[in-house]
């Protein structure tokens, strides 16, 4: 798919969902869970999970995000006006996800496709265009 940069990230389409990078595509991945700066990435993450106000998502900055490995890390396009573009974490890393690009929804496969075969079209949105749907692969 193609790509958009701005705000120093490069946001891609790929058959997996939306994915944002910063960086250039030629870095290496290097340790994963390690940040740049030495520190234990997974565990600045738990940090910000667990000092969130309850009922609050957690607000991660811009830093920790830029070393969070690209196929963790889920774009909600804002498709309104007066809404912003989210950025989400994928917990399970082997977890399989849906995107329905309509929306900017995200559906665990499994539960996608029960609801798709009863009826050919998102559950939230009604889109029924098979083009707007991300299938498939891990996130």
């Amino acid at each position: 798919g193609g790509g958009r940069e701005g705000d120093g990230g490069r946001e891609r389409a790929t058959n997996r969902g939306n994915t944002l990078s910063f960086g250039s595509d030629d870095e290496d991945d290097g340790d994963v869970g390690m940040s740049s700066q030495g520190g234990d990435l997974i565990g600045e993450f738990q940090q910000l999970l667990l000092s969130a106000a309850p009922g609050e998502p957690p607000i991660c900055p811009r830093e920790t995000l830029r070393e969070l490995p690209p196929g963790e890390v889920l774009v909600q396009k804002a498709i309104l006006g007066g809404t912003q573009t989210r950025y989400f974490r994928v917990m399970m890393p082997d977890a399989e996800i849906v995107t329905c690009n309509a929306c900017a929804r995200f559906f665990a496969q499994e539960d996608f496709e029960m609801e798709y075969l009863k009826e050919p079209r998102c559950p939230f949105c009604r889109a029924s265009n098979p083009a707007d749907f991300a299938w498939g692969g891990q996130a």
